[in-house]
This record gives C-alpha cells, structure tokens and sequence, in this order.
C-alpha cells in the first residue's frame, strides 16, 4: 500500500491534500441528453491531489469500503467530475484518477 502511494508521488511537484473545488458542470454530463443547455452546481472535495511537472496531475480518493463495492457508476461519474474539476481550474491534465481502498491497500482505476 505505502509503496503503490510512494511511486505515485516519486517526481512530483507538488501533493495537495484535502482540496475543495465548486463548479458549474453541464447538466447533461451527469443526467443525459434531456438537461441540454442546463447547468449543475457541483462540489467535493479530493483526498489526494498529485501534480507533476509536466503539467500533468493524478487525482486519488479514498474509500474505506469492501474493494468488490467500489467498482460502481458513481464512483466512475465521481472521478470524472472531480477531473473536470481539476482541468477547469488549473492549468493542469488529469493522467489519472483513481481510488485507494483503505480495506485492501491497494488502487483501483475505473
């Protein structure tokens, strides 16, 4: 587990903790076609914020749950948000998002 978290930090220029984001997301990103040309407020907040100085960030959120119930449509839909997120303050491209599991120590990519 501490190894998988040491190589995702290696080179990095900078590891934020716990950073808040809101942002208005297009309504249909998260519902479907029907909420063309509305918006959504979104909000939340990322475990881990990883960036490097390549101009490219990994995003991981921690989950304490069984790993077989992390893989699921919300948590996909939640990474994207928090992506789009990232890339619409920042100069920064998400590589990739991921979620730790406290449970089994390990990442897990959706």
């Amino acid at each position: 587990a501490a190894q998988a978290m040491r190589e995702l930090t290696r080179g990095a220029a900078f590891v934020a903790k716990e950073r808040y984001f809101i942002y208005d997301a297009c309504a249909s990103e998260l519902y479907g076609d029907g909420y063309a040309g509305e918006s959504v407020l979104v909000q939340g907040v990322i475990d881990l914020l990883i960036g490097y100085p390549d101009g490219t960030a990994v995003i991981v959120d921690y989950k304490t749950g069984d790993p077989k119930h992390l893989i699921n449509a919300g948590y996909k839909t939640q990474l994207r948000l928090y992506s789009a997120a990232v890339e619409r303050a920042s100069p920064l491209r998400v590589k990739r998002a991921c979620l730790y599991s406290f449970a089994s120590g390990e990442l897990i990519d959706l």
